[in-house]
């Protein structure tokens, strides 16, 4: 069995698994095969107002549909659409694997609207709102991203194959 990335699981499974370090949330899922479409739509539809089911399955639709592949909503969703509606609404949204690293973000331009802070394991979205973890693991995403960064005025070393140099 080949390992999915996190980003490209379709997020909709019913089946939980407990796992002691998510304090998830779980009181926004209704259905099965929902939970990523259940806990975005709880959380946002309030706040934005031309958010709807309809808007949102559209929205998805478009974004996944091909020639190949007509999407249905017992399909589930990607975190990689997570991301793409989130940069649509402008909504900060950090998704982590089971690693409990940061695998792909958005940071908002704004706070109009709450952040999205979830893990993505076995095809399903546990959705974070506890704001200590949050901020825990918010602060983790950040330190990673800032030692990773090249500028012109540190100068990086090159990285060189030294069994060339014996080789040759």
């Amino acid at each position: 069995m080949q390992s999915m990335q996190p980003s490209m699981q379709f997020l909709r499974a019913a089946s939980i698994v407990n796992y002691e370090f998510i304090p998830e949330e779980r009181k926004y899922l209704k259905f099965e095969n929902t939970c990523a479409e259940d806990n975005i739509l709880s959380i946002y539809c309030p706040l934005i107002k031309k958010l709807n089911q309809q808007n949102f399955r559209d929205l998805a639709s478009d974004y996944f549909d091909t020639e190949d592949y007509e999407w249905k909503p017992e399909h589930g969703i990607t975190s990689k659409f997570i991301l793409h509606f989130c940069k649509k609404y402008d909504i900060a949204m950090y998704a982590y694997d089971i690693k409990q690293e940061c695998f792909l973000k958005h940071v908002s331009n704004n706070r109009n609207y709450p952040a999205l802070h979830y893990f993505a394991i076995d095809n399903h979205m546990y959705l974070i709102k506890d704001q200590k973890k949050c901020k825990s693991l918010t602060e983790k995403a950040k330190e990673r991203n800032m030692n990773s960064y090249s500028s012109s005025i540190v100068q990086c070393p090159e990285k060189t194959n030294i069994y060339l140099e014996f080789y040759n």
